[in-house]
């Protein structure tokens, strides 16, 4: 066992936690109470239902950095060691997440508007982007063997590596389907984070490693 190498993953992933911490934070900073010209029960009711689209826009995006966190995490199980272009890989990664309150604030904006494919081809073409990062950090990590760590099973690696590229068409379809509707868009973007989700779960329990069954 390699203590300092270990301590090195460790503070790189302790770092990383922040700034997905720190990106959460900024989704939910951009949600404030609406200002009312007459203050009553009924327009508070009103002004609250009136900004559904900043909601559902936080709750998407909550689970997609979610996710993002997971997929992060789920590559920090192979890694024994780091360098300078790991860590430059990994931060490009954390740039797209501690951005992705920008494109959120946009959709939740102009969803109800004439702007609206535009915003929503923003924010699914983000997603490409961020993926795509992703994908980065995680070759960084499965093409050099010095990275992994001795117990990595070439499975596991298969796995992860076609989960990360069958999102990028995923959502690079969405961005163009904007142009078509942009309701379009945004169920594509929710059915597949709630795919995700569902995926890990049951993944979770066939492996017999859920937390809450331990």
């Amino acid at each position: 066992m390699n203590i300092p190498n270990e301590k090195e993953t460790g503070r790189i992933e302790a770092f990383s936690d922040g700034v997905f911490a720190i990106a959460l934070t900024l989704l939910a900073i951009d949600l404030r109470a609406p200002a009312l010209e007459i203050v009553n029960n009924v327009s508070l009711m009103e002004a609250v239902l009136e900004r559904w689209t900043e909601y559902f826009a936080f709750a998407n995006s909550f689970v997609v950095v979610l996710l993002m966190w997971i997929c992060h995490h789920s590559i920090f199980k192979f890694v024994c060691k780091t360098d300078t272009r790991f860590m430059l890989a990994n931060g490009l990664a954390l740039f797209f997440v501690a951005a992705v309150s920008y494109p959120t604030s946009l959709l939740a904006k102009y969803l109800m508007t004439d702007a609206a494919s535009a915003a929503a081809a923003f924010y699914a073409g983000y997603l490409v982007v961020a993926n795509v990062a992703f994908i980065i950090l995680w070759r960084t990590v499965s093409s050099n063997k010095k990275f992994l760590k001795d117990d990595a099973v070439n499975d596991d690696i298969v796995e992860l590596t076609h989960g990360l590229y069958m999102t990028i068409p995923i959502y690079a379809g969405a961005a163009l389907l904007a142009f078509v509707s942009a309701w379009i868009t945004v169920t594509i973007t929710t059915v597949l984070w709630v795919y995700w989700a569902v995926t890990l779960k049951n993944e979770c329990v066939e492996r017999d490693s859920c937390p809450w069954e331990t």
